[in-house]
């Protein structure tokens, strides 16, 4: 699952492709409009229907002002309508989950020529298409279907907001916040850290690479961690997932005159390169000085990834 650099790449490319643009038509998939009509999503019935003139109903003729992320979750902020009302549609709210991904065609591009693609492109495993007002258009693309699209008020956004934990991207990341965000659990740091109510975009990869940083094992137990073992982990962890954002993430790529947002099984390498110790077992520990080896454990059923000489 794409983390916070992964979707922080995807945000600063839709902010581009789309700020400013009014949307003139949007396609769902059949399959994938009842799957998320299935989850109680209703974005597949609303997003193809005309506006309005109080912005209730679907997103056509809706302009979009800029491209937000907290965490793994990005949205399109949309632009208010003439007569906006307590039910107007104010965001669009996403998450790629584990293969989705967006292909962006600039007006008068063409889609990819790839033998990966045998019966053209978009292809079965493309679900929305969005088209706008200067012949740009947008394709979401997710092979397993897990990712969302949700239609929200001003309202639920806020709300949804306030769910998240820090982001260490965001404004609010301070050693204090990141202390009290932290404080009182008894669980294992790893744990701790993927909570998403506490640290809004972590996940396995960037979990096991600040630890290492940080000199700190994962598996230890959250409350026996002094305030300078904090430190180490605040500041290990801005530092790294700003510089994955900045060369692109992990396994992400650009392909042709397209820009190419997160796909596993389509990348090159970037900041997966540069990764220290996740999926790097039996392999000799990077810090200076340290003779140790990466060993994979195990914990919540997820492979965590440390030197244990250097981490323990």
């Amino acid at each position: 699952m794409p983390e916070l650099p992964e979707v922080e790449v995807c945000r600063q490319a839709l902010d581009e492709f789309f700020a400013g643009r009014e949307v003139v038509a949007v396609e769902i998939s059949d399959i994938w409009a009842a799957q998320l009509g299935k989850a109680g999503i209703d974005f597949g019935r609303r997003a193809p229907l005309k506006a309005g003139a109080d912005g209730s109903q679907g997103l056509v003729g809706r302009t979009v002002e800029r491209v937000g992320r907290k965490g793994k979750f990005y949205w399109f902020e949309l632009a208010p309508p003439s007569s906006p009302c307590e039910s107007t549609i104010s965001v669009v709210e996403g998450h790629l989950r584990m293969t989705g991904g967006w292909w962006l065609k600039p007006a008068g591009a063409d889609w990819p020529q790839d033998e990966r693609f045998a019966n053209g492109f978009p292809d079965n495993y493309c679900h929305a298409r969005i088209l706008l007002d200067d012949g740009s258009e947008a394709v979401y693309r997710d092979v397993r279907r897990f990712g969302t699209l949700k239609l929200h008020t001003e309202e639920q956004h806020s709300q949804r907001l306030a769910v998240w934990g820090l982001d260490p991207l965001g404004t609010t990341w301070r050693f204090k916040r990141f202390l009290q965000a932290v404080s009182g659990s008894r669980r294992e740091l790893k744990s701790l850290l993927l909570d998403q109510s506490r640290v809004a975009g972590l996940g396995n990869i960037y979990v096991s690479e600040i630890c290492h940083l940080a000199r700190i094992d994962p598996r230890r137990r959250s409350d026996t961690l002094g305030e300078d073992e904090w430190r180490r982990i605040f500041d290990a962890t801005a530092p790294l997932l700003r510089e994955s954002a900045r060369v692109g993430g992990t396994r992400l790529t650009t392909l042709d005159d397209l820009t190419y947002i997160h796909e596993p099984q389509l990348h090159l390498d970037n900041f997966e390169v540069r990764l220290r110790v996740y999926r790097r077992d039996g392999e000799r520990c990077m810090r200076r000085g340290c003779s140790g080896e990466i060993e994979r454990a195990v914990q919540q059923n997820r492979s965590t990834f440390l030197c244990p000489m250097c981490q323990s």
